[in-house]
């Protein structure tokens, strides 16, 4: 545990804004430095923003910034109610897309 946290101090020191560094193991993991504000010095966030066939889904993804807060998105996501709602979103935004016309293959003689 010593050396990640010696690597990650090393980031914190060497990195530039925002930059960020991949987590190895889990692809769409990845440790950002944030930079500092008038209220505190730059700090790391551990940033989550799964992959589809390799690119990121999101823009941004969500930023974690303490083991605590951490522990709270997990309770929320794993939450049944919350994703049966979540299902709901879904059904009621699949219904509000406009159908997908198809086009007629263009005939050329």
């Amino acid at each position: 545990m010593a050396e990640l946290e010696d690597r990650l101090v090393k980031f914190l020191e060497d990195a530039g804004e925002w930059e960020a560094l991949p987590v190895e193991k889990f692809p769409g993991v990845s440790i950002v430095k944030m930079p500092k504000t008038k209220n505190r010095p730059s700090k790391l966030s551990l940033v989550i923003n799964p992959v589809k066939d390799g690119k990121p889904i999101k823009r941004k993804g969500l930023f974690v910034t303490s083991a605590e807060m951490f522990l709270e998105f997990a309770e929320v996501l794993q939450n049944d109610s919350v994703y049966n709602l979540m299902k709901s979103v879904d059904d009621i935004n699949d219904s509000q897309q406009p159908e997908k016309k198809s086009r007629k293959p263009l005939k050329i003689d």
